[in-house]
């Protein structure tokens, strides 16, 4: 009895460990899990790893007394059963940002562990507690790491490296960086065959004392003046001010009435804060991910707890790009959730759903796989009208924010996809 329940006490003490190990990725997985029961997702951080483990440990700890041990005879076949379990939780419960080296040692230290367990128990215990008491101080340090954390240190960091452009709001500037990655540009439509035009849209309620339930009007009656003939809509969120099965739908009407194909990146008000589940109802989908003849395009939902996808989404996004042949991708999202990776700070809207303090560095999940990646978020343009751009010629990231608020000034983007490659374009909405 005592055995079985050092077996039990030491599967939760390894999942715990392992959380603590990667503790900076991990707790997007946790909340994930969570975040359905509204008791559960009250609960700090720390305790939700806590339970999170506790589950898992007696989870791992039934598969391999009940299941294995019933099924198979030889010790030898039951060994290497449980060293395929472990791998095999891994990949079923997502935990997959962890190396095969540090995998591997972790389960030979593990089958030692059990081994010492029957013929050492008294020294076994001590050795466990220790390595429980070590992990909850860990835990502790790390996110009091995080609250402490400022963006001023990457910001002083990075300046020494890329110098800020003075002039990153003038129009020629800003032309020039938006097409950064080009692989075309305006000269060549003359001679070149058109293929899509893709008209990008942040904040598209327009301004938030503005009395809009749907889209803003003059946003409308720029479409209503364009030629649409194969022409896309990306919306950047914040497609409706207030949340609700009317205003969505009065969106999707309103959208639908100039464009076939139209992909939306939940902005903050789409979904009430976190409180509406109706834009789900209306456009059912938060993430797209559509290949094109010169270039991909990712439309994810970050309007998050975190600023981040979900762990499921981020996965699927890697994959994709990945296993694209094309060499541009584009990424759009609500929030400006790289902030802390650019120098020149854009003046974001707001900082609604962001529950934690905003990482140094919000990429770090991202595999770009030598890819050119460009990121355009939608949460802008209520303080400053003019197209936010900048490179960061380290990462191979190209940011952008850009969005519409009931303003003369008011912007979008517009990405021209012809046979020669593809240009992008800030175009005035009141021209």
């Amino acid at each position: 009895m005592i055995n079985l329940i050092l077996l039990i006490f030491e599967n939760i003490v390894f999942y715990f460990v392992i959380f603590v190990v990667k503790y900076r990725y991990y707790p997007t997985i946790i909340t994930d899990y969570f975040s359905n029961y509204q008791i559960l997702s009250q609960i700090s951080l720390q305790n939700q790893i806590i339970i999170f483990s506790f589950i898992l440990g007696i989870f791992h700890f039934l598969i391999n007394e009940i299941v294995i041990k019933k099924i198979l005879t030889k010790s030898n076949q039951i060994n290497y059963m449980r060293i395929f379990l472990t791998p095999a939780l891994f990949y079923g419960i997502k935990l997959f940002n962890i190396s095969r080296i540090l995998l591997g040692l972790i389960i030979i230290v593990w089958i030692f562990f059990e081994f010492f367990l029957h013929s050492k128990i008294k020294i076994y215990v001590p050795i466990l507690c220790i390595v429980l008491l070590i992990a909850i101080l860990q835990i502790n340090i790390f996110s009091q790491s995080e609250l402490n954390s400022s963006p001023v240190i990457n910001e002083q960091t990075t300046t020494t490296l890329r110098p800020p452009p003075p002039d990153h709001l003038t129009s020629q500037y800003i032309q020039n960086c938006l097409n950064t990655f080009s692989t075309s540009d305006k000269s060549s439509f003359s001679t070149s065959k058109l293929l899509n035009n893709f008209y990008i849209v942040g904040h598209a309620y327009g301004a938030h004392n503005s009395t809009n339930q749907g889209l803003q009007n003059s946003l409308l009656e720029y479409f209503e003046n364009q030629n649409l003939d194969k022409a896309s809509l990306f919306l950047t969120g914040d497609v409706v001010k207030e949340s609700s099965f009317e205003n969505l739908n009065l969106a999707k009407n309103q959208i639908e009435r100039y464009f076939d194909k139209y992909y939306i990146s939940i902005g903050n008000h789409d979904i009430g804060h976190g409180t509406s589940t109706d834009f789900y109802k209306i456009f059912k989908e938060d993430l797209h991910m559509i290949n094109y003849e010169n270039l991909s395009i990712v439309v994810a939902n970050f309007s998050t707890y975190n600023w981040q996808p979900t762990l499921k989404d981020k996965v699927k996004i890697n994959n994709f790009i990945k296993k694209t042949q094309n060499k541009n991708v584009i990424i759009l999202a609500h929030p400006v959730f790289w902030y802390n990776l650019t120098l020149n700070k854009p003046i974001r809207n707001g900082d609604d759903m962001l529950k934690v303090e905003l990482g140094l560095d919000t990429l770090d999940w991202l595999e770009q796989n030598d890819k050119n990646i460009t990121i355009i978020s939608g949460d802008y343009g209520s303080n400053v009208p003019e197209t936010f751009c900048e490179y960061d010629p380290q990462k191979n990231i190209l940011y952008i924010a850009s969005g519409v608020y009931d303003q003369i000034e008011d912007r979008l983007i517009v990405i021209t996809e012809i046979s020669d490659g593809f240009y992008l374009e800030e175009k005035l909405l009141n021209n």
